[in-house]
Parts: structure tokens; sequence; C-alpha cells
């Protein structure tokens, strides 16, 4: 399987108002890496998980959430901004940073698409998720 990374047009955008170490951080830790090949993501130093997995209360609004997330293939990985810190999710491996990338990840036939819909420097509580970039190309 061939993974590729794109920056949505919206991101992209935003990308050119972030603080610079964050967008270093985007590419030296999940853009590079993966679309070198040097490393598949699942050996990405930081976390990379679905982003209907994370944890909640079982509200309507965490319910609309996961349904949201997992209909349109959303994740999130920790790029690493600042500094990477151990995770300890015994279900999803890696480290953990303040600096998330919300990606749509699609499946064609022999390439894994990661899109980066969004790239927020902190980790946000309650986790969110970028719903007006969901579908941006």
């Amino acid at each position: 399987m061939i993974h590729k990374v794109k920056v949505s047009n919206n991101c992209k955008k935003e990308l050119q108002k972030l603080d610079k170490a964050l967008s270093d951080c985007l590419w030296r830790n999940f853009i590079q890496p993966i679309q070198n090949g040097l490393v598949p993501p699942e050996e990405l130093q930081g976390k990379y998980k679905p982003s209907w997995a994370a944890n909640f209360l079982g509200s309507p609004m965490a319910e609309a959430f996961r349904k949201c997330a997992e209909e349109n293939n959303l994740y999130h990985y920790h790029i690493g901004y600042r500094f990477y810190r151990t995770g300890n999710d015994p279900d999803y491996p890696g480290d953990v940073s303040e600096g998330i990338a919300h990606t749509r990840c699609e499946r064609y036939q022999d390439t894994f698409q990661h899109t980066v819909i969004k790239l927020c420097s902190t980790h946000s509580s309650p986790f969110t998720i970028p719903l007006a970039n969901i579908k941006d190309e």
C-alpha cells in the first residue's frame, strides 16, 4: 500500500497564519516520513488515532461527534509541537503532544490518502473535529 499526504486548500491558507514551528513539526514528523515512504503511518513517533475512538461520555453530542468522525474517516495525529511526551493509550501507541493534525483518510486501489484538513497548536478539551473542513479538497 502506498501512502500519500496532501494538505487541503483551507488548511494551506491557515498554515500561513500559524507559528512556523507548528508547520515545521507537521512537515518533519508527519508529511515527510510518509511522503518519502520512510515510515509507514503506524510507525510514526506520534500517536495517530481515529477521531471516533476518543474516549467520551455517552452524551448525544458525543455520539453525533463519533458518528460524524467515523462516517468521514477522520483521524488525528500528534505532530510533536514543542515536544513529545510518552503516551499511555494501550490501543493506539505513540507519543503525544499539544500539536494535532486532523486528517481525512481515504483508501483508493493501491493508495491510502491522508489529507490534512486542520492543524491545531493545542489538543483541545473537550476534543473537537474541524466540521467546516471535513470535505475540503
